[in-house]
Formats: structure tokens, C-alpha cells, sequence
């Protein structure tokens, strides 16, 4: 995302492939997120206000806000039209009982918050399409002391099975990823002045029962996660790759693994002095 025709490429991208602006829970994406959720089981937070970065359909914010219902919550994605709507209610709905739920088309490198203003930073499925440094120091900024921030992402070892067979069509391999290593998210935490960092990572393995089905939920996770049949890879090129796969099958079905990597990390509080005065930490300009 460095360039403008990048930009918009990627934009176009999660328009076409994304089923999420009709669909707000695609099979992949509802599974990975289930089990980020129960991550939230293990700490103890009472959230004022919640952030869902990547929000696209919503089905994550439906998920907090059912876990945290007394909460604000703020659903961002940098396209527009993949946002939830929210549901228009009477006015005497609305006097009674304000809304607290909220959509914002922006980009997660640059959010139009407040320092110090988010309770709970969410992002799930977000980062292999974004610079996670540049995400995690924006994180770092919104965060309220004693925040937490709870993503999920794709680890290196994703479609593994299928990535030989990748190299029979003219760009290879390269179409997928590139996913960032469960070491480097820690250590890119960690250099965001974010304390704590808890990494996690599982292999989901599913058995689909064709090509087609398989790509079709890959691109529901993002703009181009997967090669498509078009006229300049060639029907042979094509053919070969899937022959390729084709080769893994057993009574289950095409072998697919994906490398899931869940992570979380604080926002810490501030170091005092003894006489209450705040310590600052003032590091060189690079």
C-alpha cells in the first residue's frame, strides 16, 4: 500500500473477491475469528470502548458487543461499501437509548482518533494486506493505558500444500502472501513500545472437496490470496497446476493448511517517579 495505483488496487481487489458486503461471515473468516475470540476468555477487561480495525461485513463487532454489551463500538474499514449499515430506528428508540455502534471508512494507518481513546484494538485478518509496523504504532496510539490489542493473521506455512503446485502458472508461488512470521509480529510488538506480547499460533487443516471451492474462500479473506483462471495465465498453465494439486488428493479430499497466528499485546501504563511526575522515554531520531 505505498502508492496510489497500489492502493487502488487493493481496493478493487476486496470489492470483487469479497463476499463480505453480502456475506458477513465467509467460512474462513467466521472460523478464525470464533477462535480469536476465545482468546478473550483468559483476561480479565472491561471495555469502554472497542475498536474493530478491518471491520469489512461486521460479524466481529456483532461478536464483541454480545461479549461486551456495555460498550461503544467502532467499526473501521478503509473501503466503504464493505462496512455493516447500520439499522435505521424510530426516534423515540434512539432518545431512550443512544447508539452505540458506529461505522468509519478509514485507513488503519492512520486513524482519525484521539490518543489514549480505545479500551480493546481488534483486528482480525487484517494484517496480511496492511504494514504491520506501521499498524501496530497507530495501535499503540489509540490505545489507552492498560489497552489491549488482539489480532489474527496468516503465518508463512499457509497453503502449503498448494504452493508447489502454484509454480506451474506464469507467477508462481508469488501470488501468495507474503505472510510475516509469528517471531517478527512479536518482535515488531515489542518495538511499538507495546508490553507483554503473547504469540499463538495453530495449523487448521481442511480437506475440500475441489479447487474452486478452495479458492473461493481464500478470496473471501482478501483481494488476491489466490490465482483465478484468467485468459493471461493460460488454460494449459491452468490445467498443470491443478493436475499438480490434484496429485495430494485423498479419500478427504485436497489437503489444505492454514498457519493461523493469534497475538495480543498491552498498552502499559505510564512510569511514575516516586513524587507522582511522569517519566518520559525520549529515544534518538533513527
Amino acid at each position: 500500500m505505498d502508492t496510489p495505483r497500489e492502493i487502488l488496487r487493493l481496493r478493487r481487489g476486496f470489492l470483487r473477491h469479497s463476499p463480505r458486503a453480502k456475506d458477513p461471515s465467509p467460512f474462513l473468516s467466521r472460523e478464525i475469528g470464533t477462535r480469536l475470540l476465545t482468546r478473550l476468555e483468559y483476561v480479565t477487561l472491561a471495555p469502554r470502548r472497542l475498536l474493530d480495525l478491518g471491520a469489512g461485513g461486521g460479524w466481529s463487532g456483532l461478536a464483541l458487543q454480545h461479549r461486551f454489551p456495555d460498550t461503544t463500538l467502532l467499526e473501521v474499514d478503509w473501503v466503504p461499501e464493505l462496512l455493516p449499515v447500520p439499522v435505521e430506528r424510530a426516534w423515540w428508540a434512539k432518545w431512550r437509548q443512544p447508539p452505540t455502534r458506529f461505522s468509519l471508512a478509514a485507513s488503519a494507518l492512520q486513524l482519525p482518533l484521539a490518543r489514549h481513546s480505545i479500551d480493546l484494538v481488534w483486528a482480525h485478518l487484517l494484517l496480511p494486506w496492511t504494514p504491520m509496523e506501521q499498524v501496530f504504532t497507530e495501535v499503540e496510539r489509540v490505545l489507552a493505558p492498560g489497552g489491549l490489542f488482539l489480532f489474527s493473521t496468516l503465518g508463512p506455512d499457509t497453503l502449503r500444500e498448494l504452493r508447489p503446485a502454484l509454480g506451474e502458472l506464469p507467477e508462481g508461488r508469488h501470488r501468495l502472501g507474503p505472510f510475516s512470521d509469528m517471531h517478527d509480529l512479536g518482535d515488531a510488538l515489542v518495538q511499538t513500545r507495546l508490553a507483554d506480547p503473547v504469540m499463538e499460533r495453530e495449523d487448521l487443516h481442511i480437506d475440500y472437496p475441489d479447487l474452486n471451492l478452495l479458492l473461493q474462500d481464500l478470496r473471501a479473506l482478501g483481494p488476491a490470496p489466490a490465482p483465478r483462471p484468467t485468459s493471461w495465465v493460460g488454460q494449459q498453465a491452468w490445467q498443470r497446476m491443478t493436475r499438480a494439486y490434484e496429485e495430494q488428493r485423498s479419500t478427504s479430499g485436497l489437503p489444505t493448511t492454514l498457519e493461523v497466528i493469534y497475538g495480543q499485546a498491552w498498552k502499559p501504563q505510564p512510569r511514575t517517579l516516586p513524587d507522582g511526575r511522569a517519566v518520559i522515554e525520549v529515544r534518538p531520531a533513527p
